[in-house]
């Protein structure tokens, strides 16, 4: 299991979003936010995902950072992060 921590504000209604080309390869969990120590009201923290693998191979996984209603072709194409998986069948 790898972790991805990502920082982020939810108050500004945007969300960490990741999607797998290969679910088959991994599996992504839904973000938890984790809020920031200072506990002021509106403040940033980070996002975390757990990517676990399923099966051996290659793939990437995309964060993209969006608000969930606004529709966007740009936003839907350009990831803001992409992390490289490889998992071996053991």
């Amino acid at each position: 299991v790898c972790t991805v921590r990502i920082p982020g504000n939810p108050t500004t209604g945007y969300s960490w979003v990741a999607t797998s080309g290969a679910q088959q390869i991994v599996t992504v969990s839904e973000p938890v936010f984790q809020k920031p120590e200072d506990g002021l009201v509106g403040s940033g923290g980070m996002f975390e995902f757990k990517i676990s693998h399923a099966s051996a191979g290659n793939t990437f996984v995309d964060f993209k950072y969006i608000r969930p209603w606004e529709k966007d072709d740009r936003v839907e194409q350009i990831p803001d992060h992409r992390v490289l998986v490889t998992s071996e069948q053991k």
